[in-house]
């Protein structure tokens, strides 16, 4: 028999499956490093908007600021309503039902700020979340979240 070169059928097909198995490796990390990042991105714009609403309380303590001059009333929002009851269980929809102790002086404690709100009251560049603020408390809570394998967090202490 002749000695002839070239590949077989059989080790081109075990190339092409070992190739195929390290691209969904590949891909599959690729995808997690992704979210991760995003994940890490979300966490940074709530702590710079939480430095800022710290920052923020301290002015209108000593300047002794209603806290309702920021912001937009929660029900203004269906979105942030919506978010408010699935995080917190408190639901503003019907005001009327709405535990007591999530107001202060008749006023609610929570108040919605959009993108625009925070360039313009915290001074904050180029945000890219609507968030929900407890002007007493300082706790920050995003209206949208990010989804990390399956489970969506909306506040820097869920992550």
């Amino acid at each position: 028999m002749k000695n002839e070169k070239g590949i077989t059928l059989l080790s081109l097909v075990i190339t092409v499956m070992i190739m195929l198995i390290l691209s969904a490796v590949g891909i599959k990390y690729g995808i997690n490093s992704y979210q991760g990042i995003k994940l890490k991105n979300f966490a940074y714009e709530l702590e710079q908007i939480q430095g800022a609403v710290d920052a923020k309380h301290e002015e209108m303590i000593t300047d002794d600021i209603d806290f309702t001059a920021y912001g937009q009333d929660i029900t203004e929002s269906n979105e942030a309503v919506g978010v408010l009851k699935k995080v917190k269980g408190i639901d503003y929809s019907n005001l009327q039902n709405t535990n007591a102790d999530y107001y202060s002086n008749g006023k609610t404690t929570y108040r919605y700020f959009s993108k625009n709100d925070l360039k313009k009251v915290f001074d904050i560049k180029s945000p890219k979340l609507n968030v929900i603020i407890n002007m007493e408390t300082r706790e920050v809570i995003s209206v949208t979240g990010q989804k990390l394998d399956g489970v969506t967090y909306y506040t820097v202490k869920d992550i």
